[in-house]
């Protein structure tokens, strides 16, 4: 499958296939996929719930660890590059509140969608992992994939 801005993510079409993060009981509020890989930038394929009430602030954040011992931040923002995974965004109407450039998608069936968040690696480096962590309440993100170029 391929997202909006195209870049390509292989999903298991059996199983389980998505690692949840909240601050609800079901799931951990953070986990850490090893990765100990190099390459220019690394696309996340998120998917989840998010509403209006948090909308600005950090819903979650990914942290890149190196192997030398480098960690980079990257906050996850309503709607800036997470949307609810069913959502009804509509620019005509809503397009005050969203970005001018929705982020970019891959339409996973006629009623839900993932983000694909693209981010720069550090050159010469190895990520080492990558953690996802929910910051916000009533906030549940996945993560379904992952792809270093």
């Amino acid at each position: 499958m391929t997202a909006s801005n195209g870049v390509p993510f292989t999903l298991s079409p059996t199983g389980k296939n998505i690692a949840f993060t909240s601050f609800w009981d079901n799931w951990p509020n953070k986990r850490i996929f090893p990765v100990d890989r190099a390459g220019a930038k690394i696309a996340l394929l998120l998917s989840g719930t998010t509403n209006q009430m948090q909308t600005g602030i950090a819903n979650g954040q990914i942290v890149l660890r190196y192997s030398d011992g480098v960690e980079e931040r990257h906050d996850i923002h309503h709607p800036n590059d997470f949307w609810d995974v069913a959502g009804d965004y509509n620019y005509p109407i809503d397009g005050f509140s969203l970005p001018k450039t929705p982020p970019p998608t891959l339409q996973l069936d006629e009623g839900s969608r993932a983000v694909a968040m693209v981010l720069p690696l550090r050159s010469g480096q190895k990520l080492r992992e990558v953690e996802l962590e929910t910051l916000s309440m009533e906030v549940i993100i996945g993560l379904m994939a992952l792809s270093i170029t």
